[in-house]
């Protein structure tokens, strides 16, 4: 099941029970993968699911050989599906559960000497000019007692958020995610949209201040630097 707060037609979605599923481990299973989602897609199906991160390293070939070992999740995993349904009952069910979700304190899996390490790479990195903007992140550790979605519903109510998925396909980890920012979203008609949460300011009901706020922003060397990037 893979579930969106805000889906393909601006509603919550799910997608449950798919015609099948289109896995790549391994990089050299990508090119079919690809391939098999695009015959899909052409075929009318729908399409819902992730590709990980390290998916990056295959498909760039002077990257492939730094592709990290003991991956938990396949590089990509979709489910090919006839169409989304409604989530109104997969969302109360969520809600219903959120109470039995307990999430424990999150500890950092990367020490103190090791993130200076990586900062101070970063910091000659830009110094160099081989890049201006680094996202220097690290992974956090948590128990948590519940089921899935019983988190995703405390979540739901703590966290509310204009992106959200609940992703659970049967292989690979379950997902879940809470998002302020979408990234893109391509409708039927080839048409992009982006609602990136860098380079931008958020509106002033006061007219005189709105416009300040946006010549402001239009003239932030920061702000155009991320909006291009």
């Amino acid at each position: 099941m893979i579930l969106f707060d805000n889906g393909p037609c601006g509603k919550p979605a799910v997608f449950a029970t798919p015609v099948r599923l289109v896995l790549a481990e391994t990089p050299a299973e990508v090119p079919a993968a690809l391939s098999a989602l695009d015959s899909a897609r052409r075929a009318g199906h729908w399409l819902a699911g992730y590709a990980s991160y390290e998916l990056g390293y295959a498909l760039e070939p002077r990257l492939l050989p730094l592709m990290p070992a003991g991956r938990r999740a396949p590089l990509l995993a979709f489910g090919v599906y006839n169409a989304p349904r409604d989530a109104t009952d997969c969302l109360a069910e969520a809600d219903a559960l959120a109470g039995e979700a307990i999430l424990g304190p999150a500890e950092p899996v990367m020490d103190r000497a090791s993130y200076q390490t990586a900062f101070d790479t970063v910091q000659r990195y830009i110094a160099a000019g081989d890049c201006y903007q680094v996202n220097l992140t690290f992974p956090l550790r948590a128990r948590v007692s519940g089921a899935p979605l019983a988190l995703y519903g405390a979540l739901r109510r703590r966290q509310p958020v204009g992106q959200g998925a609940y992703v659970a396909l049967g292989v690979g980890p379950i997902l879940l995610s809470r998002s302020p920012e979408l990234f893109f979203r391509l409708d039927g008609e080839g048409m992009i949209e982006v609602r990136p949460m860098k380079g931008t300011a958020p509106r002033v009901l006061d007219p005189a201040q709105d416009e300040a706020v946006r010549k402001a922003l239009a003239a932030s060397p920061k702000n155009r630097a991320e909006n291009l990037m």
